[in-house]
């Protein structure tokens, strides 16, 4: 192999290395905004729940009156 071929070889790994490494940033910029939309969704749910705890009746441990 001369050193033709063999600057060919390397600028062909090189250019699949680069394609490879676009696909993986565009990968991992989508799983960033995933992971944002879920953390927004998981700190808006544990809001409902805060809330509707902080609605809960305070008689509800209470025997009703039938017993």
């Amino acid at each position: 192999m001369n050193d033709v071929d063999r600057l060919t070889a390397t600028e062909t790994k090189l250019a699949y290395l680069e394609d490879a490494v676009d696909t993986l940033s565009d990968v991992v910029i989508k799983q960033r905004e995933m992971l944002d939309s879920l953390l927004r969704q998981l700190t808006e749910l544990s809001d409902r729940l805060d809330a509707a705890g902080a609605g809960t009746d305070p008689n509800g441990d209470e025997r009703p009156p039938h017993y």
